[in-house]
């Protein structure tokens, strides 16, 4: 049986990167980065916008029902056509070595890499404080399970999915190189059984790289691969306010290794500086936070603060979203909150720069500026204080920088304080539905968290996208041996252990598809030089939780010289609690696009390709009730209400029903 997704899986997810890329050739001024002519967009046409309802049409077309090659083998919805056209573009970096052992924790048959986890638990269980204080956590749904706040299950479940990651690429990169014709043939130079990455495979240890928590453990961390494991690269999952770790580990790797050090991903919200005092050797996942506070910055000037000709209520320069109807007839004031560690006080720093040579806005230190307590779990110590000083201050509209951890926290002490203010926020977690729902008081945030997103729609998903598939490669038959059917919730919750992924999978996922894809286009001659020169010669497509595309509302992923991050384009949403997600996932919650779902390169007059004003998706991804009516899920009709199984009902959203105006047009799940 074949599945058809075009859609996105769950958190950081969302999107992207798997290999990078390279920048369209009308828009060269990306930070840091050079002109890249290799481009898979052009004359490719875009997905057919005229579908009067997307639950009833997809605008793509069935895989073929064989197990497939190329990103068809990853994952049964990819666009087979867009991953073979970007293949006929990539030339490797090598195509012989002189001495197999090319790199330190390479020799001519193995790639060590260290997955840097927090092994100890050290300080606060984050997701436990979290779960303790009634946060949303992840529910479970048809592909993956509910979010767990324990530290043994956390553990376990994140041992399981790098252990799952690992087995898949050594017995399956194969499969996707041949979407490659140049890696193919030199592969087959090389291949021997059991070694199909160029003649070698993939081993691994952990790491203890602990979190924010206890910065000796990255220090302790680099000196381990320095003097023992000696991998050719280290990898993280980031997230911030959680691990957090990749920063401070990518300084004590460099302190340790100055040269022949390994490399090091999935970093997130990394700033520019950084990045190059690293390079080559460090990635930042998806966006640098450089980029994003400058898109960010524009976004607020040209929609919030001004009156963007493609946000009219938006550009009213009125805080029309804050709860408070007090704040309605007001101009908007903006206040500023970062998280107290260096990266981020040089995002805000770079951010305050940005926009004061947008639009003019200024901010105050103490007072409408307030870097909060770095631990989340302690930042509601700030919350009252914050709340004070942005009163007396005036502000409308609270920006949160990089954090969402810390403003969960924050969010019902304000309620107390009676400031139900509006928010433009940037960062990585605000992209995501995991990360909207947590929030314990949903009319504090329903049409008043709004945020720039380098994701777009996709980084909100109900489906399960390339991590589920990973897992279910080596997990269609149960236990029980009935098989683990991704068509039907029965399929999946006989066996949900073992069935559904571990929600872990997602973020070691994409912490190291940009590694993979890099060994790929380097060659045999692995460096990791040919793995950032691979990175950055990738051809410029849009890039959706299924791989490759044409799709406009997938992102734009363009890495190019001088650019350690993928992403170049963005977007800007808000948070609707009382919206119901699509099918299959069903849950309360999904955001709206005052603007239509435009992307730009810079806001709001540089639309990025494929949104040209005038073109065929500039006015038709714009929000309508109709794409609430006639869902199906697998052809069979369901409502728009909540799926049961999540234990809510459309009572239970913050104006007791579930809205429907201006819902976004979506692209259904299907499966052939």
């Amino acid at each position: 049986m074949k599945l058809r997704l075009r859609t996105i899986a769950l958190f950081a997810v969302v999107v992207v990167i798997a290999a990078a890329c390279s920048k369209p050739k009308e828009h060269t001024q990306q930070t840091g980065g050079g002109k890249n002519t290799n481009n898979a967009l052009t004359s490719t046409a875009a997905p057919s916008a005229t579908a009067s309802s997307a639950a009833s049409k997809s605008s793509v077309t069935a895989p073929k029902a064989t197990a497939g090659t190329g990103y068809l083998a990853v994952n049964p919805g990819a666009d087979e056509a867009q991953a073979k056209k970007i293949g006929a573009l990539v030339k490797l970096q090598s195509h012989s070595y002189s001495n197999p052992n090319t790199w330190r924790g390479v020799t001519k048959n193995t790639i060590k890499l260290n997955f840097g986890i927090d092994k100890t638990n050290c300080g606060v269980n984050i997701a436990q404080t979290v779960s303790n204080a009634g946060g949303n956590l992840g529910k479970a749904t048809r592909f993956y399970r509910k979010a767990p706040a324990d530290n043994a299950t956390i553990d376990a479940q994140q041992n399981e999915a790098i252990s799952n990651l690992v087995r898949y690429w050594n017995d399956h990169l194969i499969d996707l190189a041949q979407d490659f014709p140049d890696a193919v043939n030199t592969m087959k130079k090389y291949n021997t059984p059991g070694n199909d990455i160029y003649g070698r495979h993939l081993t691994y240890d952990l790491v203890d790289a602990g979190s924010f928590q206890c910065p000796d453990k990255q220090t302790s961390a680099a000196a381990t691969m320095a003097s023992s494991t000696n991998p050719f690269s280290g990898v993280v999952y980031d997230v911030p306010g959680l691990a957090q770790n990749g920063t401070s580990l990518a300084s004590a790797m460099k302190a340790k290794m100055p040269s022949n050090r390994p490399m090091l991903f999935g970093l997130i919200d990394t700033t520019d500086e950084n990045l190059h005092s690293y390079a080559p050797y460090v990635w930042n996942e998806f966006q640098s936070i450089t980029k994003m506070t400058t898109l960010g910055a524009q976004w607020i000037c040209q929609d919030l603060a001004g009156h963007g000709p493609n946000s009219k209520e938006w550009g009213s320069g009125k805080a029309v979203n804050a709860v408070d109807p007090a704040m309605h007839a007001k101009t908007r004031k903006f206040g500023l909150i970062w998280p107290g560690n260096p990266n981020a006080r040089q995002a805000a720093s770079d951010f305050r720069s940005e926009i004061k040579s947008d639009c003019g806005i200024t901010f105050t230190d103490k007072s409408t500026a307030i870097e909060e307590n770095n631990n989340p779990a302690n930042a509601a110590g700030d919350a009252a204080n914050i709340a004070t000083r942005f009163k007396i201050a005036g502000v409308t509209t609270v920006i949160y920088l990089i954090d969402f951890l810390g403003a969960f926290f924050q969010n019902d002490i304000f309620k107390q304080q009676n400031y139900k203010p509006e928010y433009a926020n940037i960062g990585t977690g605000w992209q995501t539905s995991t990360v909207q729902r947590v929030f314990l008081d949903q009319d504090m945030v329903d049409k008043s968290s709004m945020f720039y997103t380098s994701f777009g729609v996709q980084g909100f998903g109900y489906g399960p996208g390339d991590p589920f598939w990973v897992y279910h490669t080596y997990h269609q038959v149960a236990p029980d041996g009935k098989k683990c059917d991704p068509t039907t919730d029965a399929g999946m919750n006989h066996d949900e252990n073992y069935c559904k992924a571990p929600g872990a999978i997602v973020g070691w996922y994409y912490s190291w598809l940009p590694l993979i894809a890099g060994m790929l286009f380097a060659g045999p001659d692995l460096t990791p030089s040919n793995v950032t020169k691979g990175l950055q010669n990738y051809p410029v497509t849009r890039y959706g939780v299924d791989g490759p595309t044409t799709d406009p509302v997938a992102v734009l992923v363009g890495a190019n010289g001088g650019q350690y991050y993928f992403i170049t384009d963005g977007s800007a949403g808000r948070w609707r609690a009382d919206f119901v997600s699509p099918p299959p996932e069903r849950q309360l919650g999904f955001p709206d696009w005052p603007d239509c779902q435009r992307h730009y390169t810079a806001f709001d007059s540089g639309l990025a390709p494929q949104w040209e004003k005038g073109g065929s998706n500039y006015n038709a991804w714009c929000g309508s009730s109709k794409y609430t009516q006639g869902w199906k899920d697998q052809g069979h009709s369901v409502p728009y209400a909540p799926d049961p199984a999540s234990g809510d009902t459309c009572s239970s959203a913050p104006a007791k029903t579930c809205q429907t105006d201006d819902y976004p047009r979506w692209e259904p799940v299907l499966y052939h």
